[in-house]
């Protein structure tokens, strides 16, 4: 069972980097903000559960996410909310250094301040 979830994990984490590398930057701006949001979530809840069995792989989705949220959310945030935007910066610098090291409580915390920022 645990193998099977490996796989999906892993073939879920490679159609995210197609995507994205198909995609581009140019996309980004064409993604209304609530999906780009959600989409933000969904892939730090992804990188969550792959960070035990691979740290490596939950490290560069973060990146990802990151660059994501640079290209999607951070003009608007920051704009919005400057405050709200340095909580988002601040998670990520954490969450990339809690999935280096493979530490799945404050990787989980770092998640939940960034959500809660980009609400």
């Amino acid at each position: 069972m645990k193998k099977i979830l490996r796989l999906i994990s892993s073939v879920l984490i490679l159609v995210v980097f197609a995507a994205s590398d198909f995609w581009g930057v140019a996309n980004a701006a064409s993604v209304p903000p609530a999906q780009a949001a959600e989409t933000i979530r969904a892939d730090l809840v992804q990188a969550q559960l792959i960070l035990v069995d691979d740290p490596k792989q939950s490290a560069l989705l973060v990146g990802d996410t990151e660059a994501a949220y640079q290209t999607g959310l951070s003009d608007l945030i920051a704009a919005s909310d400057p405050d709200s935007h340095q909580r988002v910066l601040s998670a990520f610098e954490s969450l990339a250094d809690s999935a280096s090291r493979g530490d799945a409580s404050t990787f989980a915390s770092a998640r939940a301040q960034a959500w809660t920022a980009i609400l």
